[in-house]
């Protein structure tokens, strides 16, 4: 498909262009939580570590 033929049919069909819009925000979360992930279990393995060591050692 080219970005004409889908530019037409979001123009004329309403049903296509939510059907799209949905695509693209779905996209756009993927995106975003590939983006989040990697840096939430870091600090979930950071928290993780500094729990362990304040259990290991009162003092800390």
């Amino acid at each position: 498909m080219n970005h004409t033929i889908i530019t037409q049919w979001s123009k004329n069909d309403p049903k296509f262009k939510q059907a799209l819009e949905k695509v693209k925000t779905d996209i756009q979360e993927s995106i975003r939580m590939k983006t989040i992930l990697p840096q939430l279990s870091y600090e979930e393995n950071t928290s993780t570590s500094q729990m362990n060591e304040e259990l290991e050692d009162p003092s800390l």
